[in-house]
């Protein structure tokens, strides 16, 4: 099995344990073949890039998680993250607190990168719950992956 197969499968996992399929956002293997359609389309997926987890709730307002990337469109404005600049996964407890809807109703994520962060609209519930995990999981292995060996230096002359 591929490295990406491996990682569609891990991160498969996560969504199905951590969350669940909804009306809208589903293990991409799961959508209905007009929706899977509609995000092939739009994310415009590399030969070796798997898809994940989608999301279809209109033309312009859609979500893919690839091996690769996280591609979201609200409201006509697309925007592409590669999974490799994905720190975290969060959630403003407080802005919920203040705007009224319950945690139930939250369809807002954060998600921290290397250079700032970016607001991610999904589907609430269990769906939102499933990608928030999945996306928390990329960050946690992302910063691993970064960050020094234990014994090496991090100075550029090998001192």
């Amino acid at each position: 099995m591929s490295e990406a197969a491996n990682e569609k499968e891990l991160l498969a996992s996560v969504f199905k344990r951590r969350g669940a399929n909804g009306r809208f956002t589903r293990l991409f293997d799961d959508l209905e073949e007009t929706q899977k359609e509609t995000l092939w389309l739009q994310a415009e997926l590399s030969g070796d890039e798997l898809a994940i987890i989608g999301s279809v709730e209109g033309p312009n307002q859609w979500l893919i998680l690839t091996t690769r990337k996280l591609a979201w469109c609200r409201g006509g404005s697309k925007t592409v993250l590669p999974v490799e600049d994905i720190v975290d996964a969060v959630a403003d407890l407080h802005a919920l607190q203040q705007s009224g809807p319950t945690k139930a109703e939250m369809r807002q994520l954060q998600i921290i990168t290397k250079d700032g962060q970016q607001a991610i609209e999904v589907e609430s519930g269990a769906p939102l719950s499933g990608v928030w995990n999945v996306l928390k999981g990329i960050g946690t292995a992302n910063r691993q992956r970064n960050r020094p060996k234990v014994g090496t230096s991090t100075d550029p002359s090998g001192k």
